[in-house]
Protein backbone atom coordinates (compact mmCIF):
# COMPACT_ATOMS: atom_id res chain seq x y z
CA UNK A 1 0.00 0.00 0.00
CA UNK A 2 1.45 3.29 -0.81
CA UNK A 3 2.23 5.91 1.70
CA UNK A 4 -0.17 8.00 -0.23
CA UNK A 5 -3.32 5.73 0.24
CA UNK A 6 -2.23 5.54 4.32
CA UNK A 7 -2.30 9.28 4.56
CA UNK A 8 -5.80 9.32 2.79
CA UNK A 9 -7.00 7.02 5.70
CA UNK A 10 -5.43 9.05 8.40
CA UNK A 11 -7.05 12.24 7.19
CA UNK A 12 -10.45 9.80 6.24
CA UNK A 13 -10.42 9.31 10.13
CA UNK A 14 -9.67 12.75 11.55
CA UNK A 15 -12.62 14.30 9.37
CA UNK A 16 -14.94 12.33 7.09
CA UNK A 17 -16.66 15.37 6.41
CA UNK A 18 -14.80 16.87 3.75
CA UNK A 19 -14.63 13.83 1.75
CA UNK A 20 -14.99 13.44 -1.87
CA UNK A 21 -16.40 10.42 -3.84
CA UNK A 22 -13.15 10.61 -5.76
CA UNK A 23 -11.15 10.33 -2.29
CA UNK A 24 -13.08 7.35 -1.20
CA UNK A 25 -12.16 5.29 -4.56
CA UNK A 26 -8.45 6.62 -4.24
CA UNK A 27 -8.62 4.91 -0.70
CA UNK A 28 -10.13 1.59 -2.05
CA UNK A 29 -8.19 1.44 -5.13
CA UNK A 30 -5.26 2.30 -2.81
CA UNK A 31 -5.67 -0.84 -0.90
CA UNK A 32 -6.16 -3.00 -3.64
CA UNK A 33 -10.12 -2.97 -3.96
CA UNK A 34 -11.61 -3.55 -7.46
CA UNK A 35 -14.44 -1.42 -8.59
CA UNK A 36 -17.01 -2.25 -10.73
CA UNK A 37 -19.21 0.05 -12.22
CA UNK A 38 -23.03 -0.30 -12.33
CA UNK A 39 -25.94 1.92 -13.68
CA UNK A 40 -26.40 3.97 -10.28
CA UNK A 41 -24.10 2.60 -7.75
CA UNK A 42 -20.51 1.03 -7.73
CA UNK A 43 -19.51 -2.14 -6.57
CA UNK A 44 -16.37 -2.11 -3.91
CA UNK A 45 -14.54 -5.70 -3.93
CA UNK A 46 -11.29 -6.48 -2.69
CA UNK A 47 -9.69 -9.80 -5.03
CA UNK A 48 -7.76 -11.70 -2.09
CA UNK A 49 -10.81 -11.19 0.30
CA UNK A 50 -14.06 -12.02 -1.29
CA UNK A 51 -16.11 -11.44 2.28
CA UNK A 52 -14.98 -7.55 2.15
CA UNK A 53 -17.83 -5.97 -0.01
CA UNK A 54 -19.60 -2.59 -0.17
CA UNK A 55 -22.47 -0.82 -2.38
CA UNK A 56 -21.02 3.08 -3.18
CA UNK A 57 -23.62 5.34 -4.94
CA UNK A 58 -22.55 7.10 -7.37
CA UNK A 59 -25.63 10.12 -7.24
CA UNK A 60 -25.89 12.46 -4.67
CA UNK A 61 -23.39 14.38 -2.22
CA UNK A 62 -21.17 11.88 -0.47
CA UNK A 63 -22.57 11.03 2.99
CA UNK A 64 -20.49 10.61 6.07
CA UNK A 65 -21.58 7.03 6.71
CA UNK A 66 -19.89 6.36 3.35
CA UNK A 67 -16.53 7.50 4.46
CA UNK A 68 -16.80 5.34 7.66
CA UNK A 69 -17.97 2.11 6.18
CA UNK A 70 -14.77 2.91 3.63
CA UNK A 71 -12.45 3.12 6.91
CA UNK A 72 -14.00 0.15 8.29
CA UNK A 73 -13.66 -2.08 5.29
CA UNK A 74 -10.26 -0.85 4.71
CA UNK A 75 -9.60 -1.32 8.61
CA UNK A 76 -11.32 -5.04 8.06
CA UNK A 77 -8.64 -5.62 5.16
CA UNK A 78 -5.58 -4.72 7.56
CA UNK A 79 -6.68 -7.30 10.33
CA UNK A 80 -7.52 -9.90 7.89
CA UNK A 81 -3.93 -9.09 6.39
CA UNK A 82 -1.89 -9.21 9.50
CA UNK A 83 -3.90 -12.58 10.82
CA UNK A 84 -2.63 -14.16 7.41
CA UNK A 85 0.69 -12.77 8.37
CA UNK A 86 1.00 -14.12 11.84
CA UNK A 87 -0.47 -17.23 10.68
CA UNK A 88 2.06 -17.74 8.17
CA UNK A 89 4.87 -16.90 10.68
CA UNK A 90 3.96 -18.96 13.01
CA UNK A 91 4.06 -21.85 10.23
CA UNK A 92 7.47 -20.99 9.62
CA UNK A 93 8.54 -20.93 12.64
CA UNK A 94 7.11 -24.14 13.79
CA UNK A 95 9.42 -27.30 13.83
CA UNK A 96 8.83 -29.44 11.00
CA UNK A 97 10.19 -32.94 9.50
CA UNK A 98 13.65 -31.56 10.15
CA UNK A 99 15.99 -34.58 10.79
CA UNK A 100 17.43 -34.76 14.25
CA UNK A 101 20.70 -35.90 14.54
CA UNK A 102 21.24 -38.53 17.84
CA UNK A 103 24.85 -38.26 19.26
CA UNK A 104 24.92 -41.89 20.36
Amino acid sequence: MPPKSRKLLQRMRQSAKNAKLNDIISLYEGYGFTITHGSNHDLVRHPDYPQLKQTLPRHGKVKTYLVRNAIKLVEQLLELQAAEENEAQELADEPGDEEIEDDE
